[in-house]
């Protein structure tokens, strides 16, 4: 008798959390997201996220950056740099795109350097007189992978907000330059180097 209703309780309480992990786990039907992250728009750097979800424990996605061109105030030298990143992201809580995540990362950067020589400028107007060729321009070519960590808060009105914070490390930078005046080309490699990545970004889940 007693083993009968030990079995007995033994089935409703399986039945019991079974209910319950369904109720606590039920998936989303959402499972593409586009975020902008707000921290880099402070720097003039331009930073959007596409990530699509898996299944329940993971989702993979792909960060664009670009940092226009920028002119220093000199007027001679203008740089512009832009990366790809490849994302895969681990959530703890049984549901991805929501809860806390481990992300890693591999990113390829580029980064265009063009050096002219001092500009010519009328003294009264300041205006432009001669228009000159770049003199040097730089090739640097950055592969490197990291990981971050970070938390997504999915509302039920589909805004996405994601809060993440890690490091990186660039394994191969790579440096090719052409100088116009002398014709000489260079290809060597530089010294690797870190990077600190973090992210405030804001988007929308579909």
């Amino acid at each position: 008798m007693k083993i009968k209703l030990l079995l007995t309780l033994l089935l409703l309480a399986k039945s019991f959390l079974l209910f319950a992990q369904d109720e606590a786990v039920a998936p989303d039907p959402r499972a593409n997201a586009f975020k902008l992250n707000l921290l880099p728009l402070w720097g003039g750097s331009i930073n959007v996220m596409y990530e699509r979800k898996l299944n329940q424990l993971h989702s993979a996605g792909i960060t664009l950056t670009a940092y226009p061109k920028r002119l220093t105030l000199a007027a001679r030298d203008a740089s512009s740099t832009y990366a790809v990143t490849g994302e895969f992201r681990f959530y703890a809580e049984g549901d991805a795109l929501h809860g806390f995540y481990m992300n890693p990362y591999i990113k390829y950067r580029l980064r265009l350097h063009n050096e002219k020589e001092a500009v010519p400028k009328d003294p009264d107007t300041r205006i432009v007189l001669i228009r000159l060729p770049a003199r040097e321009k730089e090739v640097w070519s950055s592969y490197g992978a990291g990981v971050t960590v970070g938390y997504q808060k999915i509302m039920d009105n589909g805004l996405a907000l994601d809060v993440f914070g890690g490091a990186g490390y660039y394994l191969i930078h790579r440096l090719e330059s052409n100088n116009s005046y002398t014709d000489k080309q260079k290809k060597e490699y530089a010294p690797s180097f870190g990077e600190l990545r973090l992210g405030a970004s804001l988007g929308y889940v579909f």
